[in-house]
């Protein structure tokens, strides 16, 4: 199995010792990972939600991020391009999630996510990447 995992990291983050740029960034991956699995059937992964980084990211505010993206693996007929945005009023986050690649993997279908993340506490959004393929059990899994 292939991980594929790109993070951009912003201005904002470079006032940060190297350590705590890169802490911050694995828990904001692992919280857009676990966010999009909750609305998949995907079996679940370990909770990064302690991380100072991501704990600006209400429970609406993740399940926001994971209907987003639900939106457009579930469709197969979602055009690579296509992107579905989420704000939540309460916290004053927002994202969108943004199809960039969709492919095939032993013969999975796979789609290759950008999700950006406007933290309101944050100055700079974070961006991360997730690959997803279809197994044949009909469970959208990170490759």
């Amino acid at each position: 199995m292939v991980l594929q995992l790109k993070v951009g990291v912003t201005q904002g983050m470079f006032n940060m010792s190297r350590a705590a740029r890169s802490a911050a960034l694995v828990a904001f991956a692992m919280t857009i990972a676990l966010s999009a699995a909750q609305a998949l059937p995907a079996p679940a992964l370990i909770d990064p939600f302690e991380s100072y980084f991501v704990a600006d990211l209400t429970k609406k505010d993740q399940q926001l991020i994971a209907d987003a993206a639900s939106k457009l693996y579930q469709n197969p007929a979602t055009e690579v391009g296509a992107s579905e945005q989420w704000q939540n009023p309460e916290s004053g986050n927002s994202g969108t999630a943004v199809l960039v690649e969709k492919s095939e993997i032993n013969g999975m279908p796979c789609k290759r996510l950008r999700h950006t993340v406007k933290v309101k506490n944050f100055a700079e959004p974070r961006t991360v990447e997730f690959r997803r393929c279809k197994f044949p059990d009909g469970q959208w899994k990170i490759m």
